[in-house]
C-alpha cells in the first residue's frame, strides 16, 4: 500500500512519501484549474490550482520511485536511494538524489529528464551511475 500524501499548507503543496519500500508513481498536472496529484493506483488528490504556488516531492526511503512534474510551478524534489525516475515540469526544478542513508554508496541509477525550456539543479550524493536526459533543451547544471 502506498504512503504518498499530498498536503497544501501557505501555498507549498507537500507530496510525501513516507513509505520505506518505495516503488511509488506519482503524476502532477493542471487542467481546467485544477492541480491533480494521482498516485497511480492508489487515488488522486486535486487542489485549487491557484492556490499552489509550488510544489514539494519527497520520495521513499527504499527507492524505485517514479515522479512527473507536468506543470510550471517551481518543484523541490528530494529522492532517496537508486532506480528513482524523475520527470521534472517546465519551471525551475531543484532535485536532489540522496542515498537511502548518510554515509552509504547506494544512489545510483537514478534519472532525471528534464522538460524542453526548464531550468535545472540536479544534486547528486554519489550518483556514479545516474543519468540526466535532454541536457541541451533546458538550462541545466548538475552539482555532483
Amino acid at each position: 500500500m502506498s504512503g504518498v500524501t499530498a498536503t497544501l499548507q501557505f501555498g507549498n503543496l507537500l507530496i510525501t512519501d513516507r513509505s520505506t519500500a518505495g516503488g511509488n508513481n506519482v503524476a502532477v498536472s493542471i487542467t481546467s484549474g485544477i492541480l491533480s496529484v494521482a498516485i497511480i493506483g492508489q487515488k488522486t488528490e486535486t487542489f485549487a490550482a491557484i492556490s499552489v504556488l509550488n510544489t514539494t516531492f519527497v520520495g521513499s526511503t527504499g527507492g524505485g520511485d517514479v515522479y512527473s512534474n507536468d506543470t510550471s510551478l517551481v518543484s523541490l524534489d528530494h529522492l532517496y536511494g537508486s532506480n528513482n525516475n524523475i520527470s521534472g515540469g517546465l519551471g525551475f526544478n531543484y532535485v536532489f538524489f540522496y542515498p537511502t542513508h548518510f554515509g552509504a554508496h547506494d544512489n545510483n541509477f537514478n534519472t532525471f529528464t528534464a522538460a524542453v525550456g526548464s531550468i535545472d539543479d540536479v544534486f547528486q550524493e554519489g550518483g556514479a551511475h545516474d543519468t540526466i536526459n535532454n541536457l541541451g533543451a533546458a538550462y541545466l547544471k548538475v552539482y555532483s
